[in-house]
């Protein structure tokens, strides 16, 4: 038993250190190290987990289960989120830049000040989603669901639906 809390204390540490985050805590600690290292979590759960500030443009997290993350202010340009499920994820102020969340469950996410410039968001859900000043300038939003999403002040320019 305690080897398994050491392993535990090693990759939250370790996690820590390389994405810059201050703590970290995910239900699948080998997702999470195989998200540090390579970039690629595809199917992976880490759900709750606390990555404020990472960097991790281009990862690959298709049908990911990240309901609940803290992914603040990070880099997440070109990364392909398809099918991931964000419910309720933190991510005020992150950087989605043409990211591939076509399919995605955004629902009640707070995605204010994040910047999802040409990004495509078809088929997703942002039901309930805070929008408030973000920029989905030149964003593909063709059959999103925004029912009770806030889009006060958030930039629509070029949107393609």
């Amino acid at each position: 038993m305690l080897g398994g809390r050491i392993k535990q204390r090693i990759v939250s540490t370790v996690l820590a250190v390389g994405l810059g985050t201050s703590y970290s805590t995910a239900f699948d600690l080998d997702a999470v190290e195989r998200l540090r290292s390579k970039a690629i979590c595809a199917d992976c759960d880490l759900s709750g987990a606390s990555m404020t500030g990472s960097y991790l443009p281009g990862a690959i997290l298709t049908n990911a289960n990240l309901t609940g993350v803290d992914l603040k202010e990070s880099n997440m340009n070109g990364a392909d989120l398809s099918r991931a499920n964000f419910s309720g994820a933190e991510l005020s102020g992150a950087s989605l830049n043409y990211a591939n969340l076509s399919g995605a469950n955004l629902s009640n996410a707070n995605l204010s000040k994040a910047s999802l410039s040409g990004a495509n968001l078809s088929n997703a859900s942002l039901s309930g989603a805070v929008l408030t000043g973000a920029s989905l300038r030149g964003a593909r939003l063709a059959q999103v669901q925004l029912s009770g999403a806030n889009l006060e002040g958030a930039n629509l320019h070029l949107v393609l639906t």
